[in-house]
């Protein structure tokens, strides 16, 4: 158990690539699993191994399984995200903030949830979360998305988009 960030492992500035093994039952606030932000755009590479049982948990929780904010995220090959949650966030799955989305080969993001729930923000209470069950992404800049291949079922959301959400200003581009 994490209190703030990457329950298992935290990415700044830099290149993390998973290419087996498990990480499970891990517990952060941002990234159940893994976290990753910094001012030059670090990269997550995902092609093998598997991420299950992780929590985002706490108020403003995002990313069950990965949190990354600028920079790529790039699940491929055979790589399993699953059975994750965003407790109170947005992502079950994975969660990316001003940053990229590939997904490729056989990967595989299932049964992840993410749950909407009402917290505090400066004393009002305010509802936040329950968006992309699978994947979420939000941006203020244009941002690439791209599915070429995979496997997104079996995913759920209190609110939007139980596969996947893209939650962007109208005149951004994706």
């Amino acid at each position: 158990h994490v209190r703030d960030y990457g329950g298992a492992v935290y990415l700044e500035d830099g290149t993390c690539e998973i290419i087996d093994g498990t990480i499970t039952s891990c517990t952060a606030k941002k990234g159940g699993a893994v976290n990753g932000g910094g001012e030059n755009s670090p990269s997550f590479t995902m092609t093998g191994g598997r991420i299950e049982n992780c929590i985002a948990e706490g108020d403003f929780s995002d990313g069950g399984a990965v949190y990354l904010e600028g920079g790529n995220v790039t699940i491929g090959d055979d790589a399993v995200i699953w059975g994750n949650i965003a407790n109170g966030g947005n992502g079950g799955g994975v969660c990316v903030r001003l940053g990229n989305f590939k997904m490729s080969g056989d990967a595989k993001i299932e049964h992840n949830t993410s749950l909407f729930t009402e917290v505090e923000d400066g004393g009002t209470s305010v509802g936040y979360g329950g968006n992309g069950g699978g994947v979420y992404i939000t941006s203020t800049n244009e941002v690439n998305v791209n599915i070429d291949n995979g496997y997104i079922t079996d995913n759920s959301a209190s609110r939007r988009g139980g596969g996947v959400c893209v939650d962007m200003p109208d005149e951004n581009k994706m």
